[in-house]
């Protein structure tokens, strides 16, 4: 397993990996093109993580990715708010794997930070996130769909203090 920053080698890949993971995503079920370039967008401007595995005939597949967003941060940089948006895996191996080092990533950028991720209802992860120490935060009726559902989660991190 290898976590690295997305590359447009992995944009054709990333795409079946998402248009899978979110059977009703408004941008994962566009034209391809329109995709490719919003992801290669989201690649230049943000933290585009991927984790690559070996499949059973030794091809390297993107098994899971994420994108890193700061949203905002305190006066003092002391404290940090994020967002992980699209955060998608094919086996929950990766998609541990990937959490932790997004969470690293996070937890290396200041004292304190709270990451918030969304969840429509329909979908089946919510227990993986809740059983990595997320919680639900929020209810928002009607959020992507009508009808439907979203949830935010919300985890916060705080640096340990290190006694000499």
């Amino acid at each position: 397993m290898h976590i690295s920053r997305a590359e447009p080698k992995h944009i054709k890949q990333l795409i079946t990996l998402f248009r899978a993971f979110y059977p009703k995503h408004d941008i994962f079920h566009q034209e391809i093109p329109k995709i490719s370039h919003y992801l290669s967008l989201q690649a230049r401007q943000n933290q585009f993580l991927v984790v690559q595995e070996a499949s059973e005939n030794n091809e390297v597949q993107v098994t899971a990715a994420a994108i890193i967003i700061k949203t905002g941060e305190s006066v003092d940089k002391n404290h940090t708010r994020w967002k992980f948006r699209h955060f998608a895996f094919s086996n929950e191996t990766a998609g541990l794997a990937l959490l932790k080092e997004c969470e690293q990533y996070v937890h290396q950028q200041s004292k304190t930070a709270k990451i918030e991720l969304n969840i429509a209802e329909s979908e089946a992860q919510l227990n993986f996130y809740k059983e990595h120490g997320y919680h639900k935060e929020a209810t928002l009726r009607n959020h992507y769909r009508w009808g439907e559902t979203c949830f935010v989660l919300g985890k916060s991190l705080k640096q340990k203090v290190s006694r000499n």
